[in-house]
């Protein structure tokens, strides 16, 4: 193997060279002048000259001889140590000259590229790369690398049994080295191929989180202390940076991934400006507690809404960051098909509930006849008799009452408004509804009613719930058919601990409590399994024709009243439904009765506004006030009300009005009245029933309400009620007050 002297053993010889010529110029010189002193004779300078010749030859040889061993050695000893170190490298080893030629390997080359010493020496770069190359090509690559100083690069070899491996070169140049490089060659083949693999895996993950149809995304949140004020509420401010985004997460922001790294905080300006509020308090909740992050909302899209929601989990770093990796999924169909689905169930609703009055038409026009013929022949008689009349008004009078009773029942089940959450007292609603439908179902089903005393109230709004009695009811009646049979109606109160659970119709274990308990009970056709599983899916009917409330209405008016339902029912053995309805706490507001008091017990004074706008009963009312001894200022319709009010409001110190009027109605003018003077008592008078005013009007802000037809007791009893009373109690008369709402 060629070898190259070291710079470092260069010196060394040029040391040995200076001494040697120093000694024999200081030799020479000191000899010749010291014998000059001393002899004269020129025969004995010649002699003398001899000897010291040998002499000098002498000394300067053994001179030579030291410092050349001492040399060699050294010289020995470290070709030895940069052999070892070059040979016991794990990197290859190459010097090569400028045409590209091997001058010296190393073990690790040879062991890599599979060829022995003497080969590679006699070969050159061209020899071994993969992609062929000119010698042209590698002069210019060296000479670049003499420029530069150093190089690193990648290169592909191939070894003799003509396989390929990757190498990473790192050559270097030094004018030292007598223009050779000096390159280190290691093997990369494993890391390539580990690169590649996991490259693959990453394709693989990548191709997998965009195969997603939700948006899998991972923010680095900065530490809460450098958060700005406005950190979550603006763009310019967001204390987060995007590290990882799937395309259906811009996909679904509309936006590119090219975008979110210009503006990391664009989702921010996403957000609905409704809904940005909440979505900065969230972020900021969950980054400061490290809990789960979760949040549905709209974002505005350009000019579009779309419902998002939002899910991610926290991973903290130790500088304080946080990496929150969370999933985005556009949400906008599920809520439009809910909204869909709601709008249907409640058309269907209303569609089941008017289709269930024609079960009841006949009955209630047969009741309706009898109210008729009721009034009629005592009119006739008391147009025969009039010395007598005093006999016959009070039988026309409680006919009236039986037919204005008639209505609110009908009304309270037909009427279109939205859940009214109030105290409603079951046990009146399921006796006035028992009592409707024993006279309008067939005679052949017997319906028995068993209350217990002292049933507390529940939290509800009685027009969906008198929907879910009559359904069950009407549904016992048809499962008996029109052999003999019971229906039983039983109301009770029962406590659930955890210690003695119930279940649900499904299994579920129905949360501990007090409840009011509705069962109603038929020993008709009964039910089989199947027909148990399916009764309360959509649209799901036994019938030919449909009847009553669908049983999945039935159940979701229960679970919007945080209810349960319990079924047992087997094929020729009858049906139980059994109801469980929330009790009402001790210390909710029960309704106030007031008893009636008679004309002599108690008179008014004062100036009331009456707006109705049906002169008749306008008329009526106008005489019972001013029986009651209150001056009246009368109006047809809100508009006319409110100017007199406006005219004369100091002298008003109550107002009853009527809803249903041309002009303005009755809701208008009560909202324009409160803003004038907010503690103006205002009665409602309505022929709608409590439930539709409820819906609209806050029963905090109504003093009293009166249900049409109404007579001289009930509107003299609500007037002191209402005008002697410091509570700020909605107060009823008598009968709307039976109905607890």
């Amino acid at each position: 193997m060629k070898y190259q002297t070291p710079p470092k053993h260069r010196i060394g010889t040029s040391r040995i060279v200076s001494i040697y010529a120093l000694f024999g110029l200081l030799w020479i010189y000191g000899s010749d002048k010291a014998v000059g002193w001393l002899v004269k004779d020129p025969s004995v300078m010649v002699k003398i000259a001899v000897i010291k010749g040998s002499c000098f030859i002498l000394c300067t040889s053994a001179l030579l001889y030291i410092l050349i061993s001492r040399f060699a050695k050294k010289l020995a000893s470290s070709n030895t140590r940069y052999r070892t170190i070059i040979n016991t490298a794990m990197d290859g080893f190459l010097l090569v000259n400028e045409q590209g030629r091997f001058l010296e390997v190393n073990e690790a080359y040879c062991h890599m590229s599979g060829y022995s010493e003497q080969e590679l020496l006699s070969m050159s770069i061209t020899d071994l790369e993969v992609n062929e190359v000119a010698v042209n090509d590698v002069v210019t690559h060296n000479q670049k690398i003499k420029i530069k100083g150093e190089d690193r690069f990648i290169a592909k070899h191939r070894r003799k049994n003509g396989t390929t491996f990757d190498v990473e070169v790192t050559a270097k140049y030094s004018p030292a080295y007598d223009g050779l490089l000096v390159c280190f060659l290691r093997d990369i083949s494993e890391r390539k191929l580990a690169e590649q693999a996991l490259q693959y895996e990453r394709n693989l993950s990548m191709d997998i989180l965009n195969a997603q149809p939700a948006g899998i995304y991972r923010i680095r949140v900065f530490a809460p202390e450098t958060w700005k004020k406005d950190a979550w509420r603006s763009s310019k401010n967001a204390p987060h940076l995007i590290e990882l985004a799937s395309e259906p997460f811009c996909k679904i922001l509309g936006t590119s991934k090219e975008a979110f790294e210009n503006n990391p905080g664009m989702v921010i300006d996403l957000i609905h400006p409704d809904d940005r509020e909440e979505f900065a308090t969230k972020n900021e909740g969950a980054a400061i507690h490290l809990n789960e992050f979760r949040w549905e909302g709209r974002l505005l899209i350009n000019g579009v809404i779309r419902w998002v929601h939002f899910q991610s989990l926290p991973r903290p770093l130790e500088n304080g960051d946080v990496l929150w990796t969370g999933a985005l999924t556009d949400i906008t169909d599920r809520i439009k098909a809910e909204e869909a689905k709601n709008l249907l169930e409640t058309q269907l609703q209303q569609a089941q509930k008017l289709e269930s009055l024609g079960v009841l038409s006949g009955g209630i026009a047969h009741d309706f006849n009898n109210i008729l013929a009721i009034i009629r022949g005592n009119c006739s008689l008391a147009m025969i008799d009039p010395a007598n009349a005093g006999e016959f008004i009070p039988e026309i009078e409680n006919a009236a009452e039986r037919a204005a009773e008639l209505c609110r029942q009908m009304l309270a089940y037909a009427g279109k408004a939205p859940l009214v959450q109030a105290s409603v007292n079951l046990q009146s609603l399921v006796g006035e509804m028992v009592d409707m439908l024993k006279k309008t179902t067939p005679r052949n089903a017997e319906i028995k009613l068993d209350c217990s005393s002292d049933i507390s109230l529940i939290r509800g709004d009685s027009s969906q719930l008198n929907q879910v009695i009559m359904n069950l009811i009407i549904n016992a009646s048809e499962a008996i058919g029109t052999e003999q049979g019971t229906i039983r109606v039983s109301l009770t109160e029962m406590t659930i601990t955890a210690g003695h659970p119930e279940n649900d119709y499904n299994g579920k274990a129905i949360p501990p409590g007090s409840y009011v308990c509705l069962e109603v009970t038929d020993n008709g056709c009964g039910m089989d399994e199947e027909t148990k599983w399916r009764i309360f899916e959509p649209f799901y009917t036994t019938k030919f024709t449909g009847r009553g409330l669908g049983m999945s209405a039935v159940l979701g008016i229960i679970n919007a009243h945080k209810g349960s339902l319990q079924l047992q029912s087997q094929r020729g053995q009858g049906s139980t439904f059994t109801l469980y309805l929330p009790a009402e706490k001790n210390d909710s507001v029960h309704e106030i009765i007031v008893p009636p008091i008679t004309e002599s017990q108690w008179r008014g004074q004062g100036t009331i506004l009456l707006v109705e706008d049906e002169e008749q009963i306008r008329h009526i009312a106008k005489t019972f006030l001013e029986m009651f001894g209150f001056t009246v200022v009368e109006a047809a319709n809100g508009k006319e009300a409110l100017d007199l009010f406006q005219k004369n409001a100091s002298d008003i110190s109550l107002v009853l009005t009527d809803l249903g009027m041309p002009v303005m109605d009755g809701y208008a003018l009560f909202n324009a009245l409160k803003q004038l003077e907010p503690a103006l008592p205002i009665i409602i008078s309505s022929g709608f029933g409590d439930a539709d005013v409820m819906s609209r009007i806050d029963h905090n802000e109504i003093a009293g309400l009166i249900c049409k037809p109404y007579t001289h007791d009930k509107l003299s009893t609500l007037l002191q009620s209402v005008l002697e009373s410091t509570a700020p109690t909605l107060r009823h008369d008598n009968e709307s007050s039976r109905t607890g709402k």
